[in-house]
């Protein structure tokens, strides 16, 4: 009885947060400690060109020098990704799609990798090292506790994600906005200065992705087909920016990327990659179709619809000025939208 109740107060543990980045950290703990690991990882798998990288979300040793996430603050400066290819373990896990038990030569440590696969198809693999062998049992309930964890992850998906394209949505945006502007402000170097340009070697920018005369699109071919091209934009979108940028759909025609990036000329790059990769895109029936992109760097003690108003102002231009393009807000300062909004209810814009 005692073993069973330490075992739901484990699972109470690391689902008693809708923080992402907090649940992984609590995960990391209990197995552990469960399993007396001497190291425990969560990895976030992407591709790269077909080649598999990962981020390690979270993390745990019992080394005195080891890096602990939890606080999802300690995130930042964000891991490197790393080729996973170059990890057996965690590549023939990753290929097999199921637990591979594997010993490290030079430390003689026993590693074991679970490999999760959620409902929306995003991988995640756990991997655990400890000085003693990993028995069937154990490998079992490390299975189950994975399982779990993957419930949780779908659960979270659920009420974050846009139910057609997978991406986040709006609800989401706020949390996210703050939990990514702290990171940057605990970090010297890493947030905006007064003239609203990034100082040092990373910056946050914010953009606004507006589909061009979308309305069109819904009126001439019907709804299916435009939600088609919502979903064929969203991919384009999601295939145009890494895994630490973070994307989302505000509904409608409109869609959000929170973007790391070094210069300002950089995020313009970016964005204007974007905008190339949709104007280029053969959308079936409708043909092509275009953006307008509107972005702006994140200041200082920003809320999120400070952030998000100078990015609309920016679309909003960009739309004046003949769509299918990229421009820039600088300015940090009230910005007022009914011109926008007005404009958008008189001129089939959309």
């Amino acid at each position: 009885m005692t073993d069973v109740l330490v075992q739901v107060q484990n699972v109470a543990k690391f689902t008693g947060s809708r923080d992402r980045d907090v649940a992984a950290s609590a995960m990391t703990e209990v197995l552990q400690q469960l399993f007396h690991a001497t190291q425990v990882q969560i990895w976030n798998v992407f591709h790269v060109k077909d080649v598999p990288h990962g981020i390690v979300v979270a993390s745990r040793s019992v080394a005195p020098t080891a890096i602990h996430a939890p606080d999802p603050a300690s995130l930042l400066p964000l891991p490197a990704s790393r080729l996973l290819n170059d990890h057996s373990e965690l590549a023939l896990c990753l290929e097999r799609l199921e637990s591979v038990r594997g010993q490290d030569a030079s430390t003689g440590e026993h590693c074991l990798v679970v490999p999760i696969k959620t409902d929306l198809q995003q991988t995640v693999l756990i991997s655990l090292a400890r000085q003693s062998p990993w028995s069937d049992d154990s490998v079992r309930t490390i299975e189950a506790f994975a399982k779990i964890y993957c419930n949780f992850l779908n659960l979270l998906d659920y009420g974050e994600r846009d139910t057609l394209t997978g991406l986040l949505n709006r609800k989401s945006f706020e949390d996210t906005f703050f939990k990514e502007t702290q990171r940057f402000s605990q970090f010297p170097g890493l947030s905006a200065v007064p003239d609203n340009r990034p100082q040092g070697p990373r910056g946050l920018w914010i953009g606004l992705v507006d589909i061009d005369f979308f309305k069109k699109v819904n009126d001439n071919f019907g709804h299916l087909i435009g939600d088609e091209v919502l979903l064929l934009v969203a991919n384009i979108i999601r295939a145009s920016f890494r895994p630490e940028d973070r994307v989302y759909r505000f509904g409608g025609e409109e869609f959000v990327v929170l973007l790391i990036a070094q210069e300002e000329n950089q995020a313009e790059a970016a964005f204007e990659r974007l905008r190339q990769a949709v104007e280029s895109f053969k959308f079936p029936q409708v043909g092509q179709v275009t953006v307008s992109v509107g972005f702006s760097v994140v200041c200082d003690g920003d809320t999120p619809s400070e952030a998000f108003d100078r990015a609309d102002q920016a679309v909003y231009r960009a739309k004046k000025q003949g769509r299918n393009q990229v421009c820039m807000q600088e300015k940090r300062e009230a910005v007022a939208k009914p011109e926008r909004d007005t404009l958008k209810n008189s001129v089939e814009l959309f």
